[in-house]
């Protein structure tokens, strides 16, 4: 009998509530369910809209993030766009594998630690035994080569690894953003499921130093949510060495290097067996990672200002990542959640509570003759959490989805003043004789 009686008491307070309450209480849930949805398929980044707002608001905040700074272990080395001296320049050029094979065994005296070549190797050349024979050489002295492919298909790398280079280890070096490889740059695809039962996943050039700079060399694996890509201890009684969290699936979200940071770690390719033939100029290779690239046809944008060359994206996510200097996001039942929250904040501008904030501000809409009327409530909400989500990023580095949650904010305010004015406007009485 008692759970009826509390049942019937809460059907009997259930129909006392007005129909205009229902409304400020239904249309948030409806609200926050969309934008939800919206957030999950990133409709809202079109024109590159969410990914410019995301970038932007790192590139700021983290002025205010203790940071680790580039990675004084990595090095690149450039090969100019135009001839300055001897040595290689220009566009990638078979003969320059000579060169390259040179280097290996620079780098090999030198006790660097990995070698990594951002570049595909397409076809073959006269200089190819000698690239090979020096790899081999490099692996026993403990310099592990990393050349670069196109990508891996079929148990297949496209293109084929001359066969004279004794099967190198290697990585994918095609990089882009959110809207592909043409689109400003604000991540790194980091690694790609492999339908080959013997790979976990295919690693991007970055992934394969980070996985190659551990002895015995790290094995990396998607979560089974594929919200993280995790690296593992080679062996029987694997450990997990280190977790990263990855951005739709595949991509590590950069978290760029300001420009004159990462410009130190560049050399001229002129310069190396010179540095290398000094013992005191020749330790900054020992143990380091060097990452060797291109000049000519290499500059990309980013969405965070400016332009970086693809072998120092490719460095920079190496940094990253040794650094666990990670911008995280939140799990998706947390981020409904915090939808629902703004969802719920933007209806309490249509109770009592919110009214006394009704007070409309003109604002006007940039490059038009447009002004809109908005709530000073609505403005002060959005302010206030645009602070709270500096100071999360702050103390945790978890970026907020600023876009969908100030979105789930001004929908839900608007959707119920829609209802209200269409459905409850007060019923004239007609005065007429």
């Amino acid at each position: 009998m008692m759970p009826n009686s509390k049942l019937k008491k809460l059907l009997q307070a259930t129909r006392r509530i007005d129909a205009r309450t229902w409304v400020i209480l239904l249309v948030p849930i409806a609200t926050s369910l969309l934008v939800f949805v919206l957030a999950t398929i990133h409709l809202l980044n079109i024109f590159l809209l969410e990914d410019s707002v995301q970038t932007r608001s790192v590139r700021y905040m983290r002025n205010f993030v203790d940071r680790s700074a580039f990675d004084g272990k990595t090095k690149i080395i450039l090969i100019p766009q135009s001839q300055q001296s001897e040595g290689p320049f220009g566009d990638i050029d078979k003969k320059h594998r000579e060169f390259f094979a040179n280097l290996v065994t620079a780098m090999a005296q030198a006790h660097a630690k990995v070698l990594a070549f951002d570049m595909a190797f397409e076809g073959k050349s006269a200089f190819d035994a000698a690239f090979g024979n020096a790899i081999a050489a490099a692996d026993k002295n403990n310099l592990k080569v990393i050349v670069g492919v196109d990508s891996y298909t079929n148990g297949q790398t496209d293109p084929v690894i001359p066969s004279e280079f004794n099967k190198p280890r290697w990585g994918t070096i095609l990089v882009g953003g959110y809207q592909g490889d043409s689109g400003p740059i604000s991540s790194m695809k980091l690694a790609e499921p492999d339908s080959n039962p013997g790979t976990p996943v295919i690693p991007s050039l970055a992934l394969k130093i980070v996985m190659e700079t551990a002895e015995p060399p790290l094995v990396a694996e998607f979560d089974p949510a594929q919200q993280d890509l995790l690296l593992y201890s080679a062996g029987p009684n694997r450990q997990l060495i280190k977790s990263i969290p990855l951005e739709r699936q595949r991509n590590l979200f950069l978290d760029q290097i300001p420009e004159d940071e990462i410009g130190r770690a560049r050399i001229e390719a002129r310069k190396v067996f010179d540095e290398v033939k000094d013992p005191d100029v020749a330790k900054k290779y020992e143990g380091a990672i060097v990452l060797v690239g291109y000049e000519q046809g290499e500059a990309q944008e980013v969405l965070s200002g400016g332009q970086r060359l693809g072998v120092e994206l490719h460095a920079t996510a190496v940094s990253n990542i040794l650094h666990d200097a990670f911008i995280y996001k939140l799990a998706p039942g947390y981020n409904y959640l915090l939808i629902l929250l703004m969802a719920f904040l933007g209806a309490s501008l249509h109770t009592p509570i919110g009214r006394w904030l009704d007070f409309k501000v003109p604002i006007s809409i940039p490059k038009t003759q447009l002004t809109i009327q908005v709530p000073l409530g609505l403005i002060m909400l959005g302010f206030l959490y645009l602070v709270a989500a500096f100071l999360i990023y702050k103390l945790t580095r978890v970026y907020l989805d600023v876009c969908y949650h100030l979105f789930a904010l001004a929908l839900s305010y608007l959707a119920i003043w829609f209802v209200l004015t269409k459905w409850f406007q007060p019923k004239t009485t007609d005065l007429r004789v």
